[in-house]
């Protein structure tokens, strides 16, 4: 499938929402985020699998997800002129592998809340603007997310007390900011 809007291409919001499928599709967005999952309130969108797609968005975000848990989001390339890929809110519990985050305006990877926590990134490309982060932490708190066999060139961390940890297969673990 191939889509393109001013907007975002794929918008989902309100209510609670299960086991979205977003596979093998080129995607392009421009004004708001190009993969958007904005969920209000308590609701949680769950078990959703975003995997293989290319996303471009020329002028903003590539994918943004609020309230999302248990997700797979792998093998997917972000082409964005603002943070790739951004995880919000109450976001717990994702896998993230296998991607290339690659933003010639923002942050590569950008967490933005302290309940943004227990994620997973694993084996992806950062690729941020050169007064950008690969990795960038915006709330002190963002407890258990790990960063496996991850290149991370530079980042921002905010704040003290969160609880990251740093693997690589071959030479060990570093747990970082551990309070």
């Amino acid at each position: 499938y191939s889509a393109s809007s001013p907007f975002s291409v794929i918008y989902i919001t309100g209510s609670s929402s299960e086991s979205n499928d977003i596979i093998d599709n080129t995607l392009t967005g421009r004004i708001k985020p190009t993969i958007y999952f904005i969920l209000d309130g308590t609701n949680i969108a769950r078990n959703n699998n975003i995997s293989n797609n290319i996303i471009i968005s020329t002028d903003y975000r590539g994918i943004h997800l609020t309230r999302v848990v248990n997700s797979t989001i792998k093998g997917n390339t972000l082409e964005t002129g603002s943070s790739a890929f951004n995880i919000n809110t109450n976001s717990t519990n994702n896998m993230i592998e296998n991607n290339v985050f690659n933003s010639s305006g923002g942050d590569a990877i950008k967490l933005w809340a302290s309940t943004t926590q227990n994620n997973n990134f694993t084996n992806n490309t950062l690729m941020s603007s050169p007064s950008m982060s690969d990795l960038n932490i915006i709330k002190a708190g963002s407890h258990g997310n790990y960063f496996i066999n991850q290149l991370i060139n530079n980042y921002s961390i905010a704040g003290s007390g969160s609880k990251l940890y740093f693997k690589n297969s071959d030479y060990g673990e570093i747990r970082f900011l551990e309070a």
